[in-house]
């Protein structure tokens, strides 16, 4: 016959077992099948929404969520300051949080290059002029943890200040996979240190490097996949589902769509998105 403290010692291992299988983070590996992501460069910090969409995200099986840190809005005065950090900083930790529960990759592109070239209406400071605030938004990500998170330093590197930044990513983002978007946004291959490349077309039907992730995050494209030929507008469905099922056909491991400039909560690009498998 059991003693008590045997039946109490078996409950406790179950309870602690229980727990660390709820706290778990189950996402599935990069290269094993093809996956589909989702997600906005810019507006991300409105959590309502971003939570709605990945929400939608674990619902209709599509894989990961993806922002541009630095393209958390503020007030336009606001923008790269103390207070704007502190923002950025709150707002993430939200969203890491809202992809673990919901065992989603989180891709975090950290600053684009093209920053200080004024498209598509930016009004950025170059990323020379806040080399000590992006290092300090480096340092955001890495003290939130590596689970669940994929990174790369800069999109679309093509300045001796974006190559910078990103060999800092390198020496302090060891414990991350890292992702190279150098040559403009279209490299062949990557860099020491870095793991995958990423590749920006500029066409649904331009011909992807096998292996490359496959992001759009391009004007052109951008307005090939919307419904309404704009940056804002809602997604195309069946455009979107023609093209993520081409980028899996060149062999590309992910197709990433991000929703540009807008703001609404857009469900059926996602469903379509989850389509593709």
């Amino acid at each position: 016959m059991k003693r008590p403290f045997q039946h109490y010692f078996i409950f406790l291992i179950f309870i602690l077992a229980y727990f660390s299988s709820c706290n778990s983070i189950h996402v599935k590996s990069i290269g094993n099948g093809f996956q589909t992501w989702y997600g906005r460069v810019n507006n991300w910090n409105d959590l309502a929404t971003t939570r709605e969409e990945i929400a939608a995200c674990h619902k209709y099986g599509v894989d990961g969520y993806m922002i541009e840190l630095a393209g958390c809005k503020g007030e336009p005065d606001n923008q790269w300051t103390k207070t704007w950090l502190k923002d950025t900083e709150q707002n993430y930790k939200q969203l890491v949080k809202a992809c673990r529960i919901n065992h989603l990759w989180l891709f975090v592109s950290i600053v684009n290059d093209n920053m200080g070239q004024h498209k598509y209406g930016d009004k950025q400071p170059k990323l020379e002029q806040v080399m000590p605030m992006a290092q300090q938004l480096a340092q955001i990500v890495k003290k939130y943890g590596h689970k669940n998170i994929i990174v790369q330093p800069v999109a679309e590197t093509q300045t001796a200040s974006g190559e910078y930044f990103q060999s800092y990513c390198i020496q302090e983002l060891k414990d991350f996979p890292l992702v190279y978007n150098g040559n403009a946004g279209w490299p062949t291959e990557s860099i020491h240190g870095m793991s995958y490349i990423a590749v920006h077309p500029g066409d649904i039907n331009d011909n992807i490097p096998a292996g490359a992730f496959t992001i759009s995050d391009n004007g052109s494209i951008i307005r090939q996949l919307s419904i309404n030929d704009s940056y804002d507008g809602k997604a195309n469905p069946q455009t979107l589902i023609k093209w993520a099922t081409h980028v899996k056909s060149c062999h590309s491991p992910i197709a990433g769509y991000y929703a540009f400039q807008r703001h609404d909560f857009d469900p059926d690009a996602i469903k379509a998105l989850g389509k593709v498998k």
